[in-house]
């Protein structure tokens, strides 16, 4: 079939899609692809943390992510994540940096533990605990920048 014989693949209009309705087509369907990788990219982010819920906060208590550059999200499901659990991200040898949001408060014991490619951290100003042996074994971390409430 010659697609400049009239035929749209997405049939808004009998006309040459592959010239002037070609533009058309990809404007109708900019805003549902932004959307569905909004979607898509919410889920995937949802999906590399695992948690529980305790009094309306998050404690975010694994990690299945690939590694990386990690960002620990401010909010899940609407809800504060204010904690990194004991041993969340232990033994994640592909973390190699980590972003805390100003919503945690406490870091767990062993939240970070033998993270050894995890190379600086910075702890923000909410923080207020953290727990024993939460860098331990983290061999290649060259600066750790503390908060002012520690």
């Amino acid at each position: 079939m010659d697609m400049n014989q009239g035929f749209c693949p997405l049939r808004f209009q009998k006309r040459d899609c592959f010239s002037y309705h070609k533009t058309s087509c990809l404007v109708k369907l900019l805003p549902l692809l932004v959307l569905l990788y909004l979607v898509w990219t919410a889920a995937a982010v949802q999906a590399q943390f695992t948690y529980t819920t305790n009094s309306g906060a998050i404690t975010i208590t694994g990690y299945t992510g690939s590694g990386g550059v990690v960002t620990i999200p401010a909010t899940t499901n609407g809800l504060p994540v204010t904690r990194i659990g004991g041993f969340a991200f232990a033994n994640k040898s592909t973390l190699t940096a980590i972003s805390i949001p100003n919503s945690i408060t406490t870091l767990g014991a062993g939240a970070f533990q033998a993270c050894s490619s995890l190379g600086s951290v910075v702890i923000p100003d909410s923080v207020t605990s953290i727990g024993a042996n939460s860098f331990q074994s983290c061999s290649n971390i060259t600066t750790i920048t503390l908060g002012n409430s520690l």
